[in-house]
């Protein structure tokens, strides 16, 4: 019998092809799940990549997709044409590498590639390079018409600057977001502190915006009244919020302020915070990384709520330590773990209650049938079939729900046992960021922290 195979269903789509085309990722995604439904294929995930050009490599989900073939998660990618993947013969072969190594194929379901023959393979060179090369073109078009648009005022994007509002294609100013914009610059002048700012601003507005928030706004052109777009300058592109004074003034004063670190050492160790998006504060929110780098170059990291350093929406002001919470897992998972495989193996006859449901719904669904049978023939009134029916059914759904509930219980309990057969807590000090982050992910959800700084494990 063959394997059932785990496919990856990616999906591009750029600005330009939207533009051009209205190439929708809705209709590639409901081809991809059709092939795959039809082939009996079991999909990983989708991996899809909105306004992204595919003469780049740095698309974050094609980038998630690959780390997921390189954990051999993934045994086919399927997508609707070769140009969705890649529009260069140089990135194609980079990705194939990958692909390769790891045993995973590729396969289109609209065109037809052979990649097992020489002949095959130059098709698909031709093909890669007239489709880099249309992406070029194609490209150059959009890019005219809209350097032509941006010169006339026009915006060219749904994306509006906090402060503006859209009006027949124009920017306008917001009057009531513009006070809180020209509130950022005079507060910034006054206090030349991010976070004091953010504090003020939050407090004054009753908002709940966010440090980067307030640092792209204080770093955008626009609200000069003027456009820059790499080399493109375009001057009274719309109406000013503030003067070209005050922002070159802020610009200098957040040049000042901003602390440099040294960003190619930190990328050179590959840090990765282990546990982001999986640590939620007391007050629902999750918390984020941060770190310190002491004078020997030695990274601390640490998780924070965001709230409580911006507003006083949050008490919890405490950083929780990566290294303590690694070290509360390392203690407590496995043990909790067989706790709770413990819970389900005492607690389930699983083979007596599923023959007795079955048993149970076979007779409900014959008692529905004589019971239509009855209405048919006039032997009960419609109020009396109806009543009778709604009871029958609602016992029949509750069955059916008692099955769906159980047969999770049993994929959790294999995941459990399969996890709790890694000898991880030996092997753990040699894992790299990623691979500590892969194995936690794999089987913890959420990890909390209540009132009384106690940690708790929810498991997915």
């Amino acid at each position: 019998m063959d394997k059932i195979k785990r496919v990856a269903l990616y999906i591009r789509v750029s600005t330009e092809e939207q533009v051009l085309h209205g190439d929708s990722i809705r209709t590639q995604t409901e081809a991809l799940e059709q092939y795959a439904k039809d082939n009996n294929f079991i999909i990983v995930d989708k991996y899809i990549d909105e306004g992204s050009s595919a003469t780049n490599l740095k698309r974050p989900n094609l980038q998630r997709m690959i780390e997921d073939v390189k954990n051999n998660k993934i045994d086919l990618v399927m997508i609707t044409k070769i140009d969705r993947l890649s529009r260069g013969v140089k990135n194609y072969y980079k990705i194939m590498e990958t692909l390769e190594k790891h045993k995973c194929d590729w396969k289109t379901i609209l065109e037809n590639y052979d990649s097992s023959t020489a002949a095959g393979r130059l098709h698909i060179n031709i093909m890669l390079s007239v489709a880099e090369n249309e992406a070029s073109q194609t490209s150059e078009r959009i890019k005219f018409v809209f350097n032509n648009k941006i010169r006339r005022g026009e915006v060219i994007s749904g994306s509006t600057p906090f402060g503006y509002k859209i009006v027949d294609k124009h920017l306008v100013i917001d009057e009531e977001k513009a006070e809180i914009v020209r509130e950022c610059f005079i507060s910034y002048e006054k206090l030349t502190s991010m976070i004091k700012v953010l504090q003020h601003i939050n407090n004054s507005f009753d908002a709940n915006f966010s440090y980067n928030f307030i640092y792209k706004l204080l770093k955008n052109n626009i609200y000069t009244g003027t456009y820059i777009h790499n080399d493109l300058v375009v001057e009274n592109f719309c109406n000013a919020i503030i003067s070209s004074e005050q922002f070159n003034t802020v610009q200098k004063l957040l040049s000042k302020n901003t602390k440099v670190y040294n960003n190619k050492y930190l990328n050179s160790l590959g840090m990765q915070y282990i546990f982001s998006s999986m640590v939620i504060c007391k007050c629902g929110r999750k918390m984020s990384g941060t770190y310190c780098l002491s004078s020997d170059k030695k990274i601390y990291k640490y998780y924070r709520c965001h709230v409580s350093q911006t507003t006083k929406k949050c008490s919890n002001t405490k950083r929780l330590s990566e290294k303590k919470l690694e070290a509360f897992l390392l203690k407590n998972v496995r043990r909790q773990l067989e706790e709770i495989a413990f819970g389900y193996e005492s607690n389930n006859n699983k083979s007596k209650n599923k023959n007795n449901n079955n048993q149970l719904k076979n007779k409900i669904k014959k008692q529905i049938n004589k019971l239509q049978d009855l209405y048919f023939d006039d032997l009960i009134d419609k109020e009396d079939y109806k009543l009778k029916y709604q009871k029958l059914n609602t016992q029949l759904i509750k069955l059916e729900n008692d099955n769906s509930e159980e047969k999770k219980s049993i994929i959790n309990l294999k995941n459990i046992r399969s996890f709790l057969e890694i000898n991880f807590e030996k092997i753990y000090s040699d894992l790299s960021d990623q691979e500590k982050r892969t194995l936690w992910t794999s089987i913890i959800d959420t990890i909390v922290i209540d009132e009384n700084k106690n940690l708790t494990i929810n498991f997915l």
